[in-house]
Formats: structure tokens, C-alpha cells, sequence
């Protein structure tokens, strides 16, 4: 088994490892350490069902859970991208339509560094429901390996 390494390059908020939604999380309940089921309830209004797991693995409920999560946080286009490494992640919060990756070994050819209109409101969007200051975004290059 290798090491992957992949480059991202996304127009968003590099927040390093700083977690600054991590109050506003706890405060509605939810592990500022696992951001995901966060950010689907504060950007979508999906919530988690309260009975996961049932003996055997997840029931349908839980199943149908992550199915609207993948779709509602796909569609609102703000996500939280890793970097770093896994052990130890740092983030950025960006624009999905954004990101570009290039695997180890593989090229990937970038046509346009053109800012969509739209981006900036939506960031600043994303920043006030998470409850951050709104920063303007920025092209970010970074790396993930894990």
C-alpha cells in the first residue's frame, strides 16, 4: 500500500486549522470535530435521524440520511475541503464548483482562473450561517496526503 498524494486548487477560505464554526456547532449539538453532519443541518436543513444503527449496521433512515446529505450540501455548493493530511487536517472552506484535483502522477490543466459572479455572495452566505466573519475568497493551492 502507497502514499497518495493529490493538489487541490479551490477558490474559497483557507481557515488553516482553526475551526471556527466549532462553537456554533456544539451549541446546536453537534461534534465541531466532525463538520459534516454540521454543515448539512446549518446549510441545508438536513437532519440526522435519531436511530442510526440498528443491529446488523444502519437502518433505511440512516441510509436515506446520507444519501439527501451528499445531495443537499452537492447542490447548496460550499464545502469544507481537507488538506494537509488526515491525521492531522487543516481546511478551507470552498466553492464546490471550484475545486480542481490532480491525483500523484497525473496531470490536470487548468482553462480559466475566472471568479464567477456568484461565489463571492455565496461564501459570505456560507460564512454567516456557520457563524464566521465573511472573508473575501481567494484562489487556494494545497496538498492532501494520506
Amino acid at each position: 500500500m502507497g502514499v497518495s498524494t493529490d493538489a487541490i486548487l479551490c477558490w474559497g477560505i483557507d481557515l488553516g486549522e482553526e475551526t471556527p464554526w466549532a462553537d456554533k456547532a456544539e451549541e446546536l449539538g453537534f461534534d465541531p470535530d466532525d463538520p459534516e453532519d454540521f454543515f448539512a443541518f446549518v446549510f441545508c436543513g438536513v437532519e440526522k435521524p435519531k436511530e442510526a444503527w440498528v443491529e446488523g449496521g444502519e437502518n433505511e433512515n440512516y441510509s436515506a440520511y446520507w444519501k439527501a446529505r451528499r445531495e443537499a450540501l452537492k447542490a447548496y455548493g460550499v464545502e469544507l475541503v481537507t488538506h494537509c493530511s488526515y491525521d492531522y487536517p487543516m481546511h478551507i472552506l470552498a466553492i464546490s464548483a471550484s475545486e480542481t484535483r490532480a491525483n500523484r502522477g497525473y496531470t490536470q490543466t487548468i482553462t480559466s482562473f475566472e471568479v464567477n459572479p456568484e461565489w463571492s455572495p455565496k461564501l459570505k452566505e456560507a460564512c454567516e450561517k456557520l457563524g464566521i466573519d465573511p472573508e473575501d475568497g481567494q484562489w487556494v493551492l494545497c496538498s492532501l496526503w494520506g
